[in-house]
């Protein structure tokens, strides 16, 4: 397996796992809803669950947000240094591995308020 094909593989999963896991969280919220008592409040846990699939969201959109804003910035300067020195803007660039992180770590936070949110469902119904 060529070192192309790892990192073309290592993106089909964490867009597969980013893309199943937002469904979840969709299907959390609304099972949340469920739980309301007759004047519209949530129980205790619940309400926690919930915020933590609110953090699910927010750490979602920073992942690709945050990466964005990173990936733009350095290869804008990238390309200016090409362009100086070459006269063109293709060729090869090696992406530091710190933009990476940010992202990374988001998408390891959005999974752990995922699961700490259906953790703290189970616990309210059982």
């Amino acid at each position: 397996m060529t070192n192309k094909e790892v990192w073309n593989q290592y993106k089909e999963y964490s867009q597969t796992t980013s893309e199943i896991s937002r469904k979840f969280a969709f299907a959390g919220i609304a099972i949340c809803w469920l739980f309301r008592d007759h004047n519209n409040d949530f129980p205790t846990l619940v309400m926690i669950a919930i915020i933590f699939l609110l953090i699910f969201f927010l750490f979602d959109l920073l992942q690709y947000l945050i990466s964005t804003l990173l990936l733009k910035r350095w290869i804008r300067k990238e390309e200016i240094k090409m362009w100086e020195s070459t006269g063109e803007l293709d060729g090869n660039y090696n992406k530091p591995t710190w933009i990476d992180i940010p992202a990374f770590s988001f998408f390891i936070i959005k999974l752990l308020s995922l699961i700490i949110s259906f953790f703290l469902l189970g616990i309210w119904l059982f």
